[in-house]
């Protein structure tokens, strides 16, 4: 378009979770009239895993692919005759509803599951004008019905080290296995050093476990999402330690409807000893949600609104004069969750595709993509920020 036209997808928010409506409004500004076939729009969403293995004449590539949404809207013209768009400043209001079984948004290392809005001008013989806006679709994993995520967590693991006969002994306690982002997840360690082998730290990690599905294989990968090390005085005999770390920004476990990724966490307790010998490591799988457990521990109010989060900037035109409409704070769509306070929405930079789709495009179709991170909820707990050994 000209330098001083404007074709722009201005979303009511970024984030939407399946089965609402997406609403937003698209912005066309002409300094004079064209001659079009039609302008409409997009709903997109996919999923698409792709790696290669190999080199030059042997490299093979493996790739999967699923379509969770696909709708068009004809917002003007009837796609066959010509029709003029005058000139000056047209704003057409969109909602699409969004089906129920969409899987959240991800971006990783092979694979990514990404959502978007097109609004294409068709015009005769000529480039079609191309705007598109990225978003977040966040898909509900309740962890109240999910039987796993209230189960207390006690897991043991022993060591006994060359040159010594008794072992080092180590087991972890959690009150449950269910765990939101913003929550504090509270570890009461029991060691039973017998040996001489000293224990210096233990070492808390938490991983992504993740598996790319192909159609004839699959790659499996950890990601570390979040490390603390905990420093342990006079690492011989009994002791008793309580580590508390909290859960960043992260897409909910299992990534449910998507078939081609698989998402797990994994969080690993290990006792870093003194001299040449190998640490005791105790893994432990957890369950990540977007609905907390509510008879273990309820949010707080007092959240950031999505225009208060750190880094995040309406997608609207700098160079136009008018000002983005606030953005609404998002609520999990049901009517069970009257009680729970809002989250904030907060990006993940603990991992990263590494060719990510543009967020926001306006061109003639040959603009490159900008990078996206999907959002997702976090919420406020009274423990919050507590990183302690005791």
């Amino acid at each position: 378009m000209g330098l001083k036209d404007r074709f722009e997808i201005v979303l009511n928010s970024p984030v939407y979770y399946a089965g609402q409506s997406m609403t937003g409004k698209l912005i066309v500004e002409l300094k004079k009239p064209k001659k079009i076939k039609g302008l409409y729009l997009k709903y997109f969403g996919k999923g698409y895993v792709h790696w290669n293995e190999g080199w030059g004449t042997t490299m093979v590539s493996h790739s999967n692919l699923e379509i969770y949404l696909m709708q068009y809207q004809l917002v003007c013209g009837n796609e066959t005759d010509e029709y003029k768009l005058t000139e000056g400043r047209h704003v057409f209001e969109f909602n699409c509803q969004l089906p129920p079984d969409l899987p959240s948004s991800f971006e990783g290392h092979f694979g990514r599951i990404s959502y978007s809005v097109k609004a294409i001008i068709d015009r005769p013989l000529k480039n079609d004008y191309v705007a598109k806006q990225s978003l977040t679709i966040v898909s509900i994993f309740d962890l109240n019905r999910c039987s796993l995520a209230a189960m207390p967590v006690e897991e043991r693991s022993s060591k006994t080290f060359w040159g010594h006969s008794k072992p080092l002994n180590m087991s972890v306690n959690i009150p449950v296995r269910g765990f939101v982002p913003g929550q504090v997840i509270p570890m009461k360690v029991l060691l039973s050093n017998e040996s001489e082998v000293l224990v210096k730290s233990l070492e808390a990690t938490l991983k992504q476990k993740v598996v790319f599905h192909a159609i004839r294989k699959s790659s499996p990968m950890k990601v570390f999402v979040f490390k603390n090390e905990y420093p342990v005085e006079d690492g011989i005999g009994n002791k008793e330690l309580h580590l508390n770390f909290q859960v960043p920004a992260l897409p909910p476990s299992f990534l449910q409807f998507c078939s081609i990724i698989d998402l797990r966490y994994q969080l690993n307790v290990k006792a870093k000893v003194s001299g040449c010998h190998r640490s005791l490591k105790l893994p432990i799988e957890v369950i990540i949600g977007n609905i907390p457990l509510m008879a273990y521990e309820m949010p707080i109010s007092g959240n950031q609104t999505l225009c208060d989060v750190p880094g995040l900037s309406p997608p609207y035109n700098q160079l136009s004069n008018s000002q983005p409409p606030p953005y609404t704070v998002i609520f999990p769509p049901s009517v069970e969750y009257g009680d729970l306070p809002p989250p904030s929405y907060e990006e993940s930079t603990r991992y990263g595709s590494l060719n990510r789709e543009g967020s926001q495009e306006a061109s003639n179709g040959n603009a490159e993509a900008r990078e996206f991170s999907p959002l997702y909820p976090v919420y406020r707990f009274e423990t919050a920020r507590v990183q302690t050994v005791g």
